[in-house]
């Protein structure tokens, strides 16, 4: 078998089958990256700060990449625009959430920038900070109040109020939900911005559809634990089939090839046979 394999046809075969063989190789090696490279879901560098601006715009949904990127604000809290989240979870603890109604300068919004709060200012709300009880939030809640009034005349065109700088992770919007039959009709559990325009004393304009979760709290509070968000990889096990089944491809040219060769020695040594016999 070995003397007919070294002819230079089924040399030439061997070549052949080989080349074809590492074709359904290479595909097979394609086919397992794309089941990787398929399964991965899009993905930005979300834990390098950018502007607000930079990420979204008021007056609508934030776009599905800036979900969980860390950003960078200024304006000025609206002293009437504080409210209080019930049973929000922090480090598996249920407490209560801080928001406030930030007034956003430079915001871009209509293409004009505002460089101090008033009426043209766009509302963001911001997630302060948690409380475990509620003494500990409505102290938290009367400081944070005294501060942003201060220096500030009442309504929401108020130009003195006090700018400041913050940082923190942008999250979409949260659905409002229905209040059970049972439950208190006035508490909010969701950080919903269509709920929270309803709620703000003279409200007027616009606002982000998402919410900013501060990165550092006000004094009495604790920060709120803000993770990144999770990139995971699954195998796409369609593409994983196909590997397989190039890679069987692969290893059926070359035993085509043997199985062409053994016939061809069968058939001689049947032809041996019939002449010596």
């Amino acid at each position: 078998m070995i003397r007919i394999a070294r002819q230079p046809k089924w040399i030439a075969l061997l070549l052949f089958a080989l080349v074809l063989a590492a074709v359904f190789a290479w595909l097979g090696k394609w086919q397992v990256e794309r089941a990787v490279i398929d399964s991965q879901t899009a993905s930005a560098p979300t834990e390098v700060p950018k502007a607000l601006t930079e990420l979204a715009q008021p007056g609508g949904p934030i776009p599905i990449i800036a979900g969980g990127h860390l950003t960078s604000v200024s304006g000025a809290f609206d002293p009437d625009g504080f409210v209080v989240l019930t049973g929000r979870l922090n480090h598996d603890q249920a407490g209560y959430w801080l928001v406030g109604r930030l007034l956003v300068t430079n915001s871009g919004v209509n293409g004009n920038s505002v460089a101090s709060p008033g009426p043209e200012s766009v509302s963001l709300p911001v997630a302060l900070g948690w409380a475990p009880t509620k003494q500990a939030f409505d102290t938290a809640l009367a400081s944070e109040k005294a501060k942003a009034s201060a220096g500030a005349t009442a309504g929401v065109s108020a130009s003195a109020w006090k700018t400041i700088e913050l940082s923190g992770r942008l999250m979409p919007t949260e659905a409002p939900i229905v209040p059970l039959p049972a439950s208190d009709p006035f508490e909010v559990s969701t950080l919903s911005v269509a709920s929270l325009v309803n709620e703000w004393p003279n409200y007027s304009g616009t606002a982000f559809g998402a919410y900013l979760i501060s990165d550092n709290a006000p004094d009495g509070l604790t920060t709120i634990e803000s993770a990144p968000p999770e990139n995971s990889t699954n195998l796409n096990w369609l593409n994983i089939f196909y590997a397989i089944e190039w890679t069987v491809f692969a290893g059926f040219a070359v035993y085509f090839w043997y199985r062409l060769v053994r016939d061809a020695y069968e058939r001689e040594e049947e032809e041996k046979l019939l002449l010596t016999g």
